[in-house]
C-alpha cells in the first residue's frame, strides 16, 4: 500500500484503509477513530472511556516527544524545538524569553537538553537506515466490529517492519517488562498488528 499525504485524507479513504504522511500530531489525535489509547480507557470501565478529560502532557511526556522527533525526525527537531544548554531553570528569564518564541513543550533546558543528545547518540538501529517514514499515520475499518481504527508508527519501512521507541526509568528486565505491562505495550503491539 503506497501511502498519501495528509491533504489527501478524506473520510472514505480512512475506512478503506490508507497509510498517511505528513499528519501532524494533533490532527491525528483529533480525528475520530479508535486508538490504542481508547481500548486502555474501556478496559478500565466504559464510562471511563465516555467521560475522559483530554490528558494533560507531563514533561516527562514532553522529553519522550523530544526524543522521538530527535531521532526520527531530526530536521523537524532543529526547526521546532530551542535547546537552551545554559539554562538550568526554567524559571530562568532566558526560558521564560524562549517560550515567546516557541510553546514551552519545544524549550529544552540543559539538562533536558543533554538528556535527549544522549539518548539520540546512544540509539543505533539499523530499522532507521532501511527505506521507510516516520511518525506515519494507519487508518483502517476493523473487520471484526466495523469501527474505524487509527494507529501511528514510529517507523515503517517500506517493506513493512515497524520501529517502536520507548523510554523507561530502568532497562533492566524486570522493570522494563513491569514498564510494558503497566503502559499495556503488549496491546499496542497487538493493536498496530491488526490496524496494519
Amino acid at each position: 500500500m503506497n501511502p498519501i499525504t495528509y491533504d489527501q485524507l478524506t473520510p472514505e479513504l480512512a475506512a478503506a484503509g490508507c497509510l498517511v504522511i505528513g499528519m501532524p500530531n494533533d490532527a491525528y489525535h483529533a480525528y475520530p477513530a479508535w486508538n490504542k489509547s481508547s481500548l486502555d480507557l474501556i478496559a478500565r470501565s466504559p464510562a471511563h472511556y465516555r467521560y475522559s478529560a483530554k490528558r494533560e502532557a507531563t514533561r516527562a511526556m514532553e522529553i519522550g516527544s523530544a526524543v522521538h522527533a530527535a531521532i526520527l525526525e531530526p530536521e523537524l527537531f532543529a526547526q521546532e524545538y530551542m535547546l537552551l544548554q545554559d539554562v538550568t531553570d526554567r524559571r530562568s528569564s532566558a526560558y521564560k524569553e524562549a517560550c515567546k518564541t516557541y510553546p514551552a513543550d519545544r524549550v529544552l533546558t540543559g539538562t533536558e537538553s543533554a538528556q535527549v543528545a544522549g539518548i539520540q547518540a546512544s540509539v543505533r538501529c539499523s530499522l532507521l537506515d532501511a527505506p521507510g517514514w516516520a511518525e506515519i499515520s494507519v487508518f483502517a475499518t476493523c473487520p471484526e466490529t466495523g469501527l474505524l481504527i487509527k494507529c501511528r508508527f514510529d517507523y515503517l519501512t517500506t517493506d513493512g517492519r515497524a520501529l517502536d521507541l520507548k523510554t523507561t526509568q530502568d532497562a533492566r528486565a524486570a522493570e522494563f517488562a513491569r514498564t510494558v505491562f503497566n503502559y499495556r505495550y503488549h496491546v499496542q503491539d497487538a493493536f498496530y498488528r491488526h490496524a496494519y
